[in-house]
């Protein structure tokens, strides 16, 4: 999510920094007035949304999905979502047009960078694992 917000803002020409100044920046300004770089890195803190989301709707009435399985099998994940929605699962929509593409990543992610968002993210991502009953730790590389 990180790296995403982080190509979107740059795309847009809010932000115009390499990533980790980005990240220092966002680091610094935690708890802040919300801006560009806030919360920046804690829209990736899923564990306590999700919590809540759960807390207010039953769970029957809640789905989950994970973007890599889209990416995978992307006709069997909206099928599914078609089911679970009560759309005819047979439907399939024009998905020919991308909107919010970011293009291909124009920046290599630094092992360094890349270990302290796996450490920044790892405690959230196994609470996550265990409250969604999933081995995320694929997330953290």
């Amino acid at each position: 999510m990180a790296i995403s917000i982080y190509l979107q803002t740059v795309k847009t020409g809010a932000l115009c920094c390499n990533f980790r100044d980005a990240m220092e920046m966002a680091l610094e300004q935690r708890g802040g007035k919300i801006d560009v770089l806030h919360p920046f890195l804690d829209f990736g803190l899923y564990y306590e949304q999700v919590q809540r989301l759960l807390a207010t709707f039953p769970e029957e009435r809640v789905r989950i999905y994970r973007y890599e399985v889209y990416q995978a099998e992307p006709a069997r994940m909206l099928a599914d979502i078609f089911r679970f929605l009560d759309v005819d699962p047979n439907f399939r929509p024009d998905m020919s047009e991308r909107y919010l593409a970011s293009g291909k990543p124009n920046i290599v992610l630094d092992s360094a960078d890349r270990d302290y968002l796996a450490e920044f993210y790892k405690d959230d991502v196994r609470k996550l694992g265990v409250l969604l009953k999933r081995d995320l730790s694929g997330w953290l590389y």
